[in-house]
């Protein structure tokens, strides 16, 4: 379009300049000269404008109807010299006026070709004005120029009619890929900023799942070592109680006693959270044991607290371990209590669910299957959003000092993910909180584990045992033990001395070896070594990680058997008793 604006400058120039010269400037040519320069001029510069906002190849309606209204517009000026000034002069002047405008007619429609209704629209005018002119006119030459004009376009117009559909149609066409394209763009642009925020949300859930398994390790490894110190403590406190020194200090020694039972019950709930408890998942049908539950709770709550059970027909049995399940009930009622000290309603509620593999629940990823969901819910203070994301967390807690651990949530966390599922927390600040345990629905009903009967503690036949333990305190309680149950005891702190003593020694029946041992060789490492030369000499581990965990780390084998410690001195017989059997 500039390039059709200068031509026009131009042309008009040459136009006014041969017919200055030849003495036929007139007032009409002056007049139309100066209407050509300013309609010429200001489309230029608006067209220049235009391209420094957008890009060149950008099409769309407004810019075509710019240019067919501009087409117009200089069509109909330029029929003012074809056929005005065309029949006014004479000679050279007539001849350069008709030459000029068979010019413009064709470099008009050539150049405005890709856009027919523009060249219609600009030679049109001008060729008609050309053949009237014609008419008027006496010169040959300008005569002949016209009707070469005129046969230009008319040829050119047939053209255009061929084209003008095809061209339609790929205008449109292009219209609309514009249209799709924008939408695409939308799209895509829509996509990436979800994509953006799911990048976010898993990063955040990743962040939040290291951050649980860091302190998992972390309470784990303490508990592991917390019960080495319990066990030489209750070990001790029970030989004190079978000296019977005097029913004096009998309280004393039953003092030790429970209070490391305690412990041992404290280090529990951190094998809890960190997934390394022992578990004995059962079919536990979960509307009778909420049934039971209420009344135990309703007990436990006192009056101001109504125990309410909602359970819907047709609920599914859940594989867990009962005792855990009932231990989470009781803390999630403790912790509704405390958060309702003027009293209030707890609801606990029973239902069936079935996850797919996109399902998440309050953030956090489950494996896909029908569950068991055990809700309890409370109307007390409810929790704050910054408390309620760490109240999963151990021994983070808002209670006052001594009037809480902060592990009861903390191990039904742990619980629900050893087993399998999940636990959730909603909460709002002066309305209350639901805890949610997704437990894993059991697809096969199986009787409970019968417990077994208390026995006598059973003694030894002074069969020979050695112990390997690196702690001396542990070694040393291990040692007193077995000796007080009958069995002759020989001790080493690592594999290397124990592998000296069982050299040449054949009296030796059992070995009783920590799982984890200084010196290269680890506790299993030197049973595989010891039944290859001894086949028949039993062994025994003992450790302060649970059996599960062991084995799942590769500590032990799937047949080996292994004490928890802290153990009872009765835990120990048995277990002696079952292995030298």
């Amino acid at each position: 379009m500039p390039a059709l604006m200068i031509v026009n400058l131009v042309n008009a120039a040459a136009l006014i300049l041969v017919l200055y010269i030849t003495a036929h400037f007139t007032l009409g040519i002056a007049i139309w000269t100066l209407v050509i320069g300013f309609v010429s001029v200001r489309t230029l510069l608006q067209s220049l404008r235009q391209r420094r906002k957008a890009a060149p190849e950008t099409v769309s309606r407004r810019a075509i109807l710019k240019v067919v209204r501009s087409s117009v517009m200089f069509g109909l000026i330029w029929v003012y010299p074809s056929m005005f000034v065309l029949p006014s002069v004479d000679g050279g002047a007539q001849v350069f006026t008709a030459a000029l405008i068979t010019g413009m007619i064709c470099g008009g429609a050539i150049t405005l070709y890709p856009i027919p209704l523009a060249a219609v629209s600009y030679s049109g005018p001008v060729t008609v004005g050309a053949l009237v002119g014609m008419v008027l006119a006496s010169n040959p030459v300008a005569i002949g120029l016209s009707v070469i004009a005129a046969s230009f376009f008319f040829i050119f117009f047939q053209v255009i009619q061929r084209h003008a559909q095809l061209f339609v149609s790929e205008f449109v066409a292009k219209l609309d890929l514009e249209e799709s394209n924008k939408s695409i763009e939308k799209l895509m642009a829509e996509t990436r900023t979800e994509a953006s925020e799911e990048k976010r949300r898993s990063e955040k859930r990743l962040a939040e799942a290291q951050k649980m398994e860091a302190i998992g390790q972390l309470t784990g490894g303490i508990a592991h070592d917390f019960n080495n110190l319990l066990a030489v403590i209750q070990g001790n406190a029970e030989l004190l109680e079978e000296l019977k020194s005097g029913e004096d200090a009998k309280p004393m020694t039953s003092a030790i006693v429970h209070a490391s039972q305690r412990a041992a019950e404290l280090t529990q709930r951190l094998l809890a959270y960190s997934r390394k408890q022992p578990l004995r998942p059962e079919v536990i049908d979960t509307r009778k044991l909420v049934s039971d539950m209420s009344d135990v709770l309703q007990r436990m709550l006192g009056e101001t607290i109504v125990v309410s059970v909602g359970s819907r027909n047709g609920a599914w049995s859940a594989l867990a371990d009962p005792g855990q399940v009932e231990a989470a009930l009781l803390n999630l009622g403790i912790n509704a209590r405390d958060a309702m000290p003027h009293g209030g309603k707890l609801i606990i509620e029973c239902a069936n669910v079935t996850l797919d593999e996109d399902s998440n629940i309050d953030g956090s990823e489950i494996t896909a299957g029908d569950y068991v969901v055990l809700s309890v819910s409370d109307h007390g203070v409810g929790m704050s959003e910054e408390v309620r994301k760490r109240a999963f967390e151990p021994f983070f807690t808002t209670k006052g000092v001594g009037k809480g651990s902060g592990l009861g949530l903390s191990m039904i966390y742990g619980f629900a993910q050893q087993s399998g599922g999940q636990a959730t927390i909603y909460s709002e600040e002066g309305k209350g909180t639901t805890v949610k345990l997704y437990l894993p629905r059991a697809y096969s009903e199986t009787e409970s584990t019968v417990k077994p009967k208390d026995e006598a503690v059973p003694r030894g036949n002074g069969e020979t045992i050695l112990v390997i333990e690196d702690d001396p305190a542990v070694r040393n309680l291990a040692e007193m033990m077995l000796r007080n149950l009958g069995y002759n005891v020989i001790c080493a702190e690592d594999a290397n001395e124990a592998r000296q003593i069982v050299i040449g020694r054949n009296e030796i029946g059992l070995v009783l070896s920590d799982v984890i041992l200084p010196g290269g060789a680890s506790g299993p490492e030197f049973a595989e070594e010891l039944r290859a030369g001894y086949p028949k000499i039993k062994v025994i581990f003992m450790s302060g990680y649970p059996a599960e965990a062991a084995k799942k780390n590769g500590f032990l084998g799937s047949d080996s058997v292994l004490l928890n410690k802290p153990f009872r001195v009765a835990q120990l017989a048995r277990a002696m008793k079952e292995a030298l059997r």
